[in-house]
């Protein structure tokens, strides 16, 4: 518990943490923007964007960096 003191601040609801599917984090923003199109996803310094807001700007920065001649990458670890 040393190297993450902040826990010992969590109530006793909230976990230390959290198991997720082992996947692509587009496939996680793929997901939202298909199940909570209009929801928010973001609230920061005024500025909202919904799940469909940020899917959308995520694939034009995506088509920015391949039309720049970006590759995508490969042998990450999985």
């Amino acid at each position: 518990m040393s190297e993450k003191p902040w826990l010992s601040q969590y109530p006793p609801e909230i976990p230390t943490s959290i198991e997720y599917e082992r996947k692509p984090v587009c496939a996680f923003l793929t997901e939202a923007a298909e199940c909570y199109p209009e929801k928010k996803a973001l609230h920061f310094i005024g500025k909202e964007m919904s799940y469909r807001e940020v899917y959308e700007s995520a694939l034009k920065f995506a088509r920015y960096l391949k039309k720049s001649g970006w590759k995508r990458a490969t042998g990450l670890r999985s």
